[in-house]
């Protein structure tokens, strides 16, 4: 019964997203007057979401001790391989490699809280010019024309007195809406958190270089930012403890 219902939910939930992109999206298309333009934001917007809201939950969820990560022992494994067969100079090469990707990774999952803000910054942001962008690529008009739908195919089954149904909010506003942030919200969002939950070390690994760059270019303003978080945990631990002493 619960596999039942849960299939149903999903059903339910996808059966409601193609109908608003159907709506809101297909029956617009003639609104489009850039196509090019306009899957070239939601591409890129999106699969730079993806990474960013991937590695934001790898860091988050970061729940093992360095020296147990599977990685790092088998890098461990090749050092130690190395060193017995002998260190030329290729070999060096290759060892100096394995030491300072192992260091990078060590380095961002000891400071994880100081490399997450910026990751978070740029995937925000990067949603904001995506929806900001997205318009450039759609036609200016003022006449728009209705959504309506025919459904008097359906009257040798039921009788209603009308068969049309008009739907609010034709217009560019609702295209870029449902267009850009459904996807967004599905594949830069919910799909990316959940992958880098579950292969938190893969993703760390692999964009160790990308986190190091954000957090170069944005670790600054993460940190001014955070300064707002410690100052309402402060607020709220004072207010626990002067709550606690007039009991």
């Amino acid at each position: 019964m619960e596999l039942l219902l849960k299939v149903f939910r999903i059903a339910l939930g996808w059966s409601v997203i193609f109908a608003l992109v159907y709506i809101y999206v297909y029956t617009q298309k003639n609104l489009i007057a850039d196509l090019n333009i306009f899957f070239s934001v939601i591409i890129a917007g999106t699969s730079l979401a993806f990474i960013f809201s991937a590695l934001e939950a790898s860091l988050l969820n970061i729940d093992i001790e360095v020296d147990k990560m599977p990685i790092l022992i088998e890098s461990q494994k090749n050092i130690e391989e190395l060193k017995m067969q002998g260190l030329d100079k290729k070999r060096g090469r290759h060892l100096a490699k394995i030491q300072n990707r192992n260091q990078k990774i060590i380095d961002i999952i000891c400071n994880d809280e100081r490399h997450v803000a910026p990751l978070v910054i740029s995937g925000n942001v990067l949603s904001i010019l995506v929806a900001s962008f997205l318009p450039s690529a759609l036609q200016k008009t003022e006449n728009l024309s209705p959504l309506t739908f025919d459904f008097s195919w359906l009257s040798e089954l039921v009788r209603f007195s009308s068969y049309s149904v008009t739907l609010p909010g034709a217009g560019t506003q609702t295209l870029t809406f449902f267009s850009a942030a459904l996807i967004l919200i599905v594949f830069g969002k919910i799909v990316p958190k959940k992958l880098g939950k579950t292969y938190k070390i893969q993703f760390i690994s692999f964009f160790r270089g990308l986190i190091t760059f954000q957090t170069f270019m944005l670790g600054w303003l993460g940190e001014a930012l955070l300064i707002i978080v410690d100052a309402v945990e402060y607020l709220i631990g004072l207010f626990r403890r002067l709550s606690g002493s007039a009991r």
